[in-house]
């Protein structure tokens, strides 16, 4: 009954709630994910995670990829991250940690990309097609 003490049980429910979390969703995306090649840059191999669409589609289907990726060690490798998109039926494609190479600008004019975003971060498609879905990756990375 003590205001401090409640305070300070919220506060620790919230982290355990939270660790306990994100714990189930990296073994979310360690057991579904795949690691796509898109070739070499700079003489390094880079790939693409993905993510397949599952039903039912979690709440927010990106949550936890960049905690994976540090977790797994593939930050450095790891240049684009795909998975589905919570708004649509398509997937989401993103530039991962900011990558230079990569800008989706290049794939704005495919007639099932929706959206790219003018910085070229980020793109939306229609492509449900794994193989559509990688050749929109690769297209999105500066040869």
């Amino acid at each position: 009954g003590q205001p401090l003490w409640e305070v300070m049980k919220y506060v620790g429910e919230d982290l355990i709630d939270y660790l306990t979390h994100l714990r189930l969703r990296l073994n979310y995306i360690d057991t579904r994910s795949q690691l796509w090649p898109l070739g070499e840059i700079d003489g390094r191999p880079c790939s693409a995670l993905f993510l397949p669409r599952e039903e039912p589609l979690p709440e927010e289907p990106s949550a936890g990829i960049g905690h994976y990726l540090r977790e797994k060690a593939l930050e450095q490798s790891v240049i684009v991250t795909i998975y589905p998109d919570r708004r649509s039926s398509g997937y989401g494609i993103s530039r991962y940690n900011d990558h230079p190479a990569v800008d989706f600008t290049r794939i704005e004019a495919e007639p099932d990309v929706h959206f790219a975003h003018k910085s070229g971060f980020v793109a939306k498609t229609t492509a449900p097609a794994p193989e559509r879905l990688l050749q929109l990756a690769r297209q999105g990375v500066k040869p």
